[in-house]
């Protein structure tokens, strides 16, 4: 079935990221988008035959040895995970030039769903932004309840943590499947050197994702 034909109350194959276990999961709502630029991905089998997905950059893929990254960030050779347990290798990916509506999904419990005759796993977490997790942010954030005076803590000041997750997700330089480096392009903060305690006003930070969807941003080294 067409994702574009897929509607709230059906049920779609689905795979709990903890356990591994797959089952029928119900699509809570769905999600049109448009105007949007779409990569165009081809994948191998060791049988020869391909499989060829039009999606968006930031759609994460499960792939061997890196977890989820996303589409943009995939590299020829990566392999993804299949609904038969299997893996498919990354051709190519091309960026399209017109533009198009796309269609995505919330799946009760896993979040996430196989998609393409092959049966690609992917996440479904981009239908929805990136939460800030407020917990967490709030330990760099001076005044907040969670802020605590610590060696080499940097300090957050930037006005829209929200804001910022919202523009750069995704757009960094990965450094494994729950941290990205990005810059900016603005103040954040303040990054401060644990060794000598000088602070250092930087427009760049590390975004750490956990498995709920949700993030907070360090400020990093200049």
């Amino acid at each position: 079935l067409p994702i574009e034909e897929i509607q709230k109350g059906d049920y779609v194959l689905s795979r709990d990221e903890e356990t591994g276990r797959i089952e029928w999961r119900e699509v809570l709502q769905t999600f049109v988008t448009p105007d949007q630029p779409v990569l165009r991905l081809t994948f191998a089998g060791d049988d020869g035959k391909s499989e060829s997905l039009k999606v968006t950059g930031e759609h994460p893929f499960y792939v061997k040895n890196r977890g989820w990254v996303y589409a943009e960030k995939l590299l020829p050779g990566d392999e993804v995970f299949t609904s038969s347990g299997g893996w498919l290798r990354v051709s190519n990916g091309t960026w399209l030039p017109e533009r198009h509506t796309v269609y995505n999904f919330e799946v009760d419990g896993f979040h996430t769903y196989f998609v393409g005759g092959a049966g690609v796993w992917v996440h479904n977490n981009p239908c929805a932004r990136v939460r800030l997790h407020e917990g967490r942010q709030g330990k760099h954030i001076f005044g907040h309840n969670n802020f605590r005076v610590e060696k080499g803590r940097s300090v957050f000041t930037h006005r829209d943590p929200q804001g910022l997750l919202d523009r750069f997700v995704g757009r960094g330089q990965h450094i494994n499947d729950k941290k990205e480096r990005v810059d900016f392009g603005e103040n954040i903060g303040w990054f401060i050197d644990r060794d000598t305690g000088i602070a250092y006003k930087t427009k760049k930070g590390t975004i750490h994702h956990n498995d709920k969807g949700e993030a907070h941003i360090v400020p990093a080294r200049p």
